[in-house]
């Protein structure tokens, strides 16, 4: 058997020798879904990782800033787990879906504190399975301003950053870029929070930073590639600093400010919370459905789920079960996991609309996340509505049921300002990722629908414009091939 070295050199022959670029929606123009290579010096990772599959070393406590620790978890957040070949062309899978296959999203590490990589600022570079070293830290009162003082600084000696690029994803997505950048990030973040608490690392957001200074620290172009999220790791015994900082508070002043008018991410961002309001057609009704279960949490080898993970791309259009139906919803909304790290919990929303699950009607419900049951909303077959929303996409008509995550606009900007659309998308893509995963565990099929009509699904499921549409899951038995 080959090692993982020789395997992962085999899948990534290709090496990319032009810029990125934005282009326009035609297929030779597609932008390439990687950097150059860093001018850093190179921190190779495929021995390391070849030694953990094989035994040879295996991956032990502590971890938090150690090597072989960031190794693993980095490859298992954004790494290349497989290579798609059709004739002369090529395509790279990823452990975190991408709307389009164009994984717009980049990986930092800032190490403040480790006994096996100088302290400083790294990128990690997925066709290369290598980190780079970029430049040393700068001064700690600099980096207690960028994250506005924050006391998880102290107990995290490394911070995960995800970037997005624009250019990688205009080309395709245009006004809705921001929402898809930011759903590949929650996809990405997702994996980062379920390797961190599968190894009982201690993780915490870091809501609160100056985004022009973290993109200076990083040399970034502003005017293509901007900061999205920071999530601190800390070790096992610093876990009781952070008890308080888990849930996000509220948003300081300077994290939520206006940012430059003509900046490509506040133009986006304004695109997708410009939406006018309006009243809720209907009001939803409590059923007395109160069945469900939960997934132990250490029976989910999430290593193996997040490496084989993939999108479904047709079903079979069988029933689910309601045990798996509640298993689904409940492992994903009401477990502790996810709300530890929803970074809006009280405007997040889900709504439902089942169309083949054994023993309930066909229609439109809402999850009701404290008693993990749906609220009916209005019963009915929707199949042509799903169909009709989602572009004629055969599997939102084939599915077993759908999940749609809202958010209402109007109370969200009032809380977090121009934070606000961030936070909750980030989260509808961080509970996307938890549920294809568990999907994976199960048998079952998901996958995330990028394109639909936004007012058609408020039409479908009775919701005011001012409730925004975040993300579309479709869920059901896989087509056998």
């Amino acid at each position: 058997m080959p090692s993982f070295t020789e395997r992962y050199h085999e899948l990534t022959k290709y090496h990319p020798n032009s810029i990125d670029k934005v282009g326009s929606v035609l297929w030779e123009e597609q932008p390439v879904p990687f950097k150059l290579e860093p001018l850093g010096t190179k921190i190779p990772l495929a021995e390391t990782l070849h030694k953990q599959a094989s035994g040879q070393e295996p991956l032990l406590p502590p971890f938090a800033a150690s090597l072989p620790w960031l190794a693993h978890l980095l490859h298992h957040t954004g790494g290349i787990t497989a290579k798609v070949v059709s004739g002369d062309s090529h395509t790279f899978l990823r452990a975190n879906p991408s709307a389009g296959g164009l994984f717009p999203i980049e990986i930092y590490v800032i190490i403040l504190k480790s006994d096996t990589l100088e302290p400083g600022i790294y990128h990690y570079h997925p066709l290369h399975l290598a980190l780079y070293f970029l430049k040393p830290l700068p001064s700690s009162n600099e980096l207690k301003e960028i994250f506005l003082n924050h006391s998880a600084l102290e107990s995290c000696p490394a911070l995960i950053v995800n970037t997005g690029l624009f250019s990688r994803a205009t080309w395709r997505y245009k006004e809705r870029t921001y929402r898809r950048m930011l759903l590949d990030c929650g996809h990405a973040l997702g994996n980062t929070l379920e390797m961190a608490q599968y190894y009982h690392v201690p993780a915490v957001h870091f809501t609160g930073f100056i985004d022009s200074q973290l993109s200076e620290l990083l040399d970034l172009d502003s005017s293509d590639e901007v900061p999205l999220t920071v999530l601190g790791l800390a070790s096992e015994d610093k876990k009781d600093n952070l008890v308080n900082l888990i849930q996000p508070g509220e948003a300081p002043a300077k994290a939520v400010q206006r940012t430059i008018r003509g900046q490509k991410i506040q133009q986006q961002q304004n695109t997708c919370e410009q939406i006018p309001a309006g009243c809720l057609l209907r009001p939803a009704v409590k059923t007395s459905l109160s069945k469900y279960s939960e997934i132990p949490k250490d029976t989910l080898p999430f290593p193996q789920l997040i490496a084989m993970r993939r999108s479904c791309r047709e079903m079979s259009g069988e029933h689910l079960t309601q045990e798996e139906f509640y298993t689904l919803l409940n492992h994903v909304h009401k477990s502790h996991a996810f709300w530890s790290f929803n970074l809006s919990p009280e405007f997040l929303e889900t709504q439902i609309i089942v169309l083949r699950v054994e023993g309930l009607q066909a229609g439109l419900y809402k999850w009701d996340e404290l008693l993990g049951q749906p609220e009916l909303k209005l019963e009915g077959d929707f199949q042509a509505q799903t169909y009709q929303f989602s572009l004629g996409q055969e599997i939102a008509a084939s599915c077993a049921f759908l999940i749609v995550h809202t958010v209402r606009l109007p109370e969200l900007i009032e809380q977090f300002g121009d934070r606000g659309y961030r936070y909750a998308t980030l989260s509808a893509g961080i509970a996307g990722q938890r549920l294809n995963l568990v999907c994976g565990h199960l048998g079952l099929g998901s996958t995330g629908i990028g394109g639909y009509f936004d007012d058609d699904i408020n039409t479908c499921l009775n919701l005011s414009l001012q409730e925004a549409i975040l993300y579309v899951t479709a869920v059901g038995k896989p087509s056998l091939p």
